[in-house]
């Protein structure tokens, strides 16, 4: 019964995959700047300045289900079609590398990460920085113990004589858009802990620091397939968008270029990217889950 499901669960995977195939051509998404519509002689030769002497830039990300180790020690996911994309169109390599929270606000603000795009334009990390348009909606979503379920059964309906102890990253727009909706239901029973390096989450809510976790889809979902950890949808639901953002001056024209891409149907392109990109980590997570005697099975298929 468990391989016939885990069997079935692999079969709708791979029908996912084989019905997600992107071919740019079928958008109007161009493949160098200079042929973005609209673009001017002037804008072009704003972003061959920023991209003169450059052999690459940096492209930051925390590790998440849109940035994840495959088994061989290689990046994946949405995020890392997003760099191709993007090093395609300027015709220089945006190199991803995982950051942890706090080192990646401070490495934009500082400059010594080029771009990410994780950020938000809402909220106070947003401030001073130059971001493009939101290029996807992400929702919010918690992390438990699976021990704690009962728990997950209260903690958003209505008001409640117990405390709660939830985990944010530090200055996240989780924090900003959950904090209010928990006071009203907690009051001072509510404990907020700020948290700035994502790997210890799951340590610290073993050791029971604190009831739960709650952060972006992409964040909470690394936790998707690990049996001691249950994750689940914030209600109310709530949701943020994030941009493609840089702190650097020499890359607004290259922002710019961006934004003049994402309409005439564009974002669909990378909702899309963003589609086949989650297919991969849930595929992951699902070989992951397999026994030895499962995974040989499935590699004989």
């Amino acid at each position: 019964m468990k391989r016939f499901f885990l069997m079935s669960v692999l079969l709708a995977a791979r029908l996912f995959a084989a019905a997600a195939q992107l071919d740019a051509q079928n958008y109007a998404f161009p493949r160098n700047f200079r042929d973005i519509p609209g673009i001017t002689q002037g804008e072009i030769q704003a972003i061959e300045k920023a991209l003169a002497g450059r052999e690459s830039f940096s492209f930051g990300m925390m590790e998440s289900s849109e940035c994840f180790y495959q088994d061989d020690g290689s990046l994946d996911g949405y995020a890392v079609s997003l760099a191709q994309v993007l090093s395609e169109i300027f015709g220089v390599p945006f190199e991803v590398k995982i950051y942890k929270w706090n080192d990646l606000m401070l490495g934009i603000k500082d400059g010594s990460i080029d771009f990410s795009g994780g950020f938000s334009p809402e909220g106070k990390t947003a401030r001073g920085l130059l971001m493009t348009r939101p290029i996807r909606e992400r929702s919010i979503k918690f992390v438990a113990r699976a021990a704690d379920a009962t728990l997950l059964d209260v903690a958003f309906e209505g008001a409640s004589s117990d405390s709660l102890r939830v985990a944010f990253m530090t200055d996240s727009s989780a924090e900003r858009l959950a904090v209010p909706h928990l006071r009203k239901q907690y009051g001072d029973k509510l404990n907020v802990i700020s948290i700035n390096d994502h790997v210890k989450v799951a340590d610290m809510l073993r050791r029971g620091e604190f009831d739960m976790f709650i952060a972006d889809d992409t964040w909470a979902e690394i936790f998707i397939g690990q049996p001691d950890f249950v994750v689940g949808i914030f209600r109310p639901q709530l949701f943020k968008r994030v941009a493609i953002t840089t702190n650097n001056p020499q890359f607004a024209p290259i922002i710019n270029a961006i934004n003049k891409i994402l309409p005439h149907g564009n974002l669909q392109y990378l909702y899309e990217l963003h589609r086949q990109g989650r297919i991969r980590f849930l595929r992951k997570v699902f070989i992951n889950s397999l026994s030895e005697a499962e995974r040989d099975y499935y590699d004989r298929r």
